[in-house]
């Protein structure tokens, strides 16, 4: 088996459940590229012609595809559905199996996973089976209780190879594939309504505000290195945000500023959301869908 793994990680966390992914195939005897279109501006910020043209090219023959990306706002981070958008239609050479994955670290993953697997339907693939997976909230890192720290972990990596075993298991016998995205949309109703009305946009922009301390910038450009979507730009000297709209207000430039020179507003709004980090799981943390594929409970036992 031959899969194909594309992934948005903002703080690393979805990118290393890709990792254990593509390790499980490989334990197989199959193998597994990885597309990271983190800070890819070709990819990122590309018309939907040009990302289709770059998509083809480096897509090759395939049996599955998997695609991920993590919980903002509710919802899958957009970057990831306008790369689905522009994926090329399965044909002989790439397979129709799919497999969309999210990682969370909130209370709840709500209908990310469920948008993956209609991203996906659109452009013909089919959604055999969908992951979510628990990770640590990056913004709960200074937090009174850090939020679902070290993970992905051992748990998530061994419900992956679950995963990874059906999926090579319908590799071999595809007069079983079968759509199973019906079971992404596990969360209730209202507020499957309610987020269909509100788009991350929606809920995230007035939040935009980030921008820099001239005062207490060092032009040491480490926010420039860690911003996934390339959003800072060192010139004459100085370090400046291109466009404070396209932020996605993942904290990265926050957190690895040495100089506290970046002035990050949302983190409070996430801090007083969050219950400083004392908050209630949803009943399944880490699952497979359909769940009688395996799922972690909240008292973290694999089942």
């Amino acid at each position: 088996m031959k899969a194909v793994i594309i992934v948005f990680s903002p703080s690393g966390h979805t990118l290393i459940a890709a990792h254990m992914i593509q390790k499980k195939i490989k334990d197989k005897g199959g193998a597994a590229d990885i597309i990271n279109i983190t800070k890819d501006d070709s990819l990122l910020f590309a018309s939907k012609s040009e990302r289709q043209k770059i998509l083809e090219e480096r897509l090759q023959d395939f049996d599955v595809l998997f695609a991920g990306a993590p919980v903002y706002a509710g919802h899958a981070e957009s970057h990831i559905l306008s790369i689905i958008e522009a994926l090329p239609l399965p044909d002989r050479q790439c397979s129709k199996i799919a497999v969309p994955f999210i990682t969370y670290g909130g209370a709840h993953s709500f209908i990310a996973l469920e948008e993956i697997g209609r991203a996906l339907k659109k452009k013909k693939y089919v959604p055999v089976l969908g992951i979510k997976l628990a990770s640590f909230h990056t913004l709960s890192r200074f937090f009174h209780t850090k939020i679902l720290e070290n993970k992905p972990g051992d748990m998530e990596e061994g419900l992956i190879e679950t995963a990874v075993n059906k999926v090579f298991a319908l590799c071999s016998h595809k007069e079983h594939i079968k759509d199973n995205s019906a079971s992404f949309a596990y969360t209730k109703g209202p507020m499957r309504f309610m987020l269909k009305l509100l788009s991350q946009e929606k809920i995230h922009g007035k939040f935009k505000t980030v921008s820099i301390i001239r005062e207490k910038c060092s032009a040491c450009k480490k926010c420039i290195s860690v911003c996934p979507i390339n959003n800072f730009i060192f010139t004459d000297g100085r370090v400046s945000i291109k466009n404070q709209k396209n932020c996605i207000l993942c904290g990265e430039c926050f957190y690895n500023c040495g100089c506290n020179a970046i002035d990050f507003a949302y983190r409070t709004v996430a801090q007083k959301r969050l219950n400083d980090g004392n908050i209630v799981f949803e009943k399944d943390i880490s699952a497979i869908y359909p769940k009688k594929y395996g799922y972690i409970n909240n008292k973290g036992d694999l089942l």
